[in-house]
């Protein structure tokens, strides 16, 4: 039995040896203990040189102090997950995504695993879509910004008509040349919207703390204010959290004011705002009792111009959810819909906890 133990191990430690990722082992000393190929061959290291005679410290050298924070909490037996562009002494750079997993045996901790995996084509192809979103950003407020000359012609050669010749248009006339201008109107509005969009993606965040319950008083003051309703908005214990607080103000503005909206025909109209701290994040939820909407066009509430529902029953452009969107992705955080046609709407998000 313990011949095929030793067995089973040596068949372990051989496919490990062999195996793409990046393993090691260090000892609670930081020396290291087990490199299999892939990690001896990156750093130009000899099993002979590593295993049992080399430091943690002489193999990164500069390096180590990035690291020693990280090597720190793992020999308290916290495991740990980072990202870092390394080199080797051949001068070859690559992105890694390094886990530190604590070996602990009887409440002690005996040493770490180390697994590096590359994720340089991952980085690479990350770094591209930012690029491919700036030129598409240049390119949106470009056009958008071109379209406001032509714009502003068709309005004004269209005002001028009603002046000069309005007396002698029939009721048909005058009902087209009210439909130019009322067209002219909306686009107008969609082009500002799709200007404002584009400057929001460039736009940089201010991190601080941001006390959301004051917050979202002050957002359900302004829309009490501003929009006649009857829907009774309660809100719940709101914690702080950390995020730039002018967007995080226009993230509360817009979703309650939709809630609001969708929930205008419901007889006793109730927008219900709650928060719940999960997994180091707080999730904030804001829910209706409203009109709500089909589940499987979820995926195009968030687009840009994107409408679940006619504008000749609620009006709007159909950009506040993409303004939403983008701005908690830009605090690092996710947002989802839930609902059901007749049944509501819930909104939730998640952003860091102070």
């Amino acid at each position: 039995m313990d011949n095929s133990i030793e067995k089973f191990n040596q068949l372990g430690l051989f496919v490990a040896d062999h195996i793409e990722a990046m393993l090691a082992y260090w000892d609670k000393d930081q020396v290291c203990r087990f490199a299999n190929l892939a990690y001896r061959e990156w750093f130009g290291k000899s099993k002979e040189e590593m295993v049992n005679k080399m430091t943690l410290e002489e193999l990164l050298g500069p390096l180590y102090i990035k690291n020693l924070p990280y090597v720190t909490e793992v020999l308290k037996g916290n495991a740990q997950q980072f990202q870092r562009q390394i080199k080797n002494p051949k001068g070859q750079v690559k992105h890694s995504l390094a886990n530190y997993y604590p070996d602990v045996h009887e409440g002690s901790v005996r040493g770490f695993f180390v697994h590096v995996a590359e994720i340089t084509k991952q980085k690479e192809a990350e770094e591209q879509l930012v690029q491919v979103n700036k030129e598409l950003e240049a390119f949106s407020y470009t056009v958008a910004h071109d379209l406001r000359t032509p714009l502003r012609s068709v309005h004004g050669y269209a005002a001028m008509m009603e002046e000069d010749y309005g007396q002698i248009l029939d009721a048909e006339g005058k009902r087209i040349l009210g439909n130019i201008k009322q067209s002219a109107s909306k686009m107008g509005q969609m082009i500002d919207d799709l200007l404002a969009f584009s400057r929001l993606g460039r736009k940089e965040i201010h991190l601080a703390e941001v006390n959301m319950a004051a917050l979202t008083e002050q957002a359900v003051a302004e829309i009490n204010h501003l929009t006649p309703h009857h829907a009774r908005i309660v809100v719940g214990n709101l914690p702080a959290v950390m995020g730039d607080y002018n967007l995080l103000y226009q993230v509360m503005i817009n979703l309650i004011s939709n809630a609001v909206k969708y929930s205008s025909k419901s007889e006793q109209p109730v927008i219900e705002i709650t928060a719940e701290e999960k997994s180091g994040e707080i999730l904030f939820s804001v829910k209706d009792n409203g009109v709500g909407f089909d589940i499987k066009y979820v995926d195009k509430l968030f687009g840009v111009f994107q409408r679940l529902h006619n504008e000749n029953e609620f009006h709007g452009h159909g950009i506040g959810l993409a303004f939403v969107h983008r701005i908690i992705m830009k605090h690092g955080g996710k947002i989802w819909a839930e609902g059901k046609v007749d049944k509501g709407a819930t909104f939730c998000f998640t952003l860091v906890k102070r």
